[in-house]
């Protein structure tokens, strides 16, 4: 390969190990966040439930407040907690970020049985950091996402499963 044949593979490369390593955190952030709703909405129920045994046992008022605690906690939890706000905002960036993959490997394609030149692309490289950098921006930028290395890994490893089963690669990518 020349330098821009490499240079289009190293963003190329780098786009795909993005866009599975943030099919990893939606799959994280979702887990995380269902488990924080329904451990709320479990609280909230028994809260609730030791209303009906409180003439009974006075003591069980603590029921209410817990109830009252878990309801705070939920409504904190869609404007403090992230994963909420990373599964909506992944929802919107995956599928923008799969049709830029595909774009980008249209054009890989093109550009191994040579019908492109170095200009065109250094122009396609270009283009495509600039669109992925505004899907970014549009869509993530704001969020706290922290860096989580068993998702790196695991988008390491589909990437390397993806470029040796559609090019070839030997596993090297």
């Amino acid at each position: 390969m020349n330098d821009m044949s490499d240079s289009y593979w190293a963003m190329y490369t780098s786009i795909k190990h993005k866009e599975r390593y943030y099919r990893y955190y939606s799959t994280g952030s979702k887990r995380i966040n269902g488990l924080i709703s329904s451990g709320l909405i479990a609280v909230t129920l028994g809260g609730i439930g030791s209303w009906a045994i409180w003439d009974y046992h006075p003591f069980i008022w603590i029921g209410a407040g817990i109830a009252a605690t878990a309801q705070v906690v939920q409504v904190l939890n869609q404007f403090y907690f992230p994963f909420a706000k990373q599964v909506a905002a992944l929802r919107y960036l995956l599928p923008q970020l799969s049709k830029l993959i595909l774009a980008i490997d249209s054009n890989w394609r093109k550009l191994k049985i040579n019908t492109l030149d170095n200009n065109e692309i250094s122009n396609l490289i270009d283009k495509y950091q600039a669109q992925y950098a505004e899907l970014e921006a549009q869509y993530i930028e704001a969020l706290y996402m922290p860096r989580r290395k068993r998702y790196e890994k695991k988008a390491e490893i589909d990437c390397r499963h993806y470029f040796n089963q559609h090019y070839s690669t030997g596993g090297n990518s």
